[in-house]
């Protein structure tokens, strides 16, 4: 059953919409978009975007990388706040995520389009910019590998 017929059929089991996960707005490349209520951005890719004076009003940064530091895109970004109420949700083609977030504490999660996902408890500072960086490990397989 795909995802839109599941909450689809939770929705009318159900009158709380709450069932159905908000989806993850797709963000073009260094364009700041306010999403449920918070600016963000997806950038990362190339020098200049990493440099981009812009990017450091965000308090908070999330970057996404692979087992060997390698920077990961095409991914969703969720923030929920620390006691888990969701706050915004976005996919993005880039590295870095971006969110201009009140000072406070949340937990971030990345999810790769093969459905693993990683999470990490972040503060987002005033006056100045945290980062988390939400590295995924290598496959089952390779890290057996490794270990012999």
């Amino acid at each position: 059953m795909n995802r839109i017929l599941q909450c689809a059929c939770l929705a009318g089991l159900s009158t709380a919409l709450l069932a159905c996960d908000r989806p993850a707005e797709r963000l073009s490349l260094d364009t700041p978009t306010m999403v449920a209520g918070v600016e963000a951005v997806c950038t990362g890719v190339g020098i200049e975007a990493r440099q981009d004076p812009r990017w450091g009003e965000y308090p908070l940064r999330a970057e996404i990388v692979g087992p060997s530091g390698e920077l990961l895109g095409d991914s969703d970004f969720h923030v929920a706040t620390a006691e888990g109420d969701d706050i915004v949700s976005i996919h993005c083609s880039g590295p870095w995520a971006l969110f201009k977030l009140d000072p406070g504490d949340y937990m971030v999660t990345a999810e790769l389009g093969t459905g693993e996902e990683i999470s990490q408890a972040a503060t987002a500072p005033a006056g100045s910019q945290a980062s988390v960086t939400l590295r995924f490990a290598p496959p089952e397989t390779e890290t057996a590998a490794l270990a012999e």
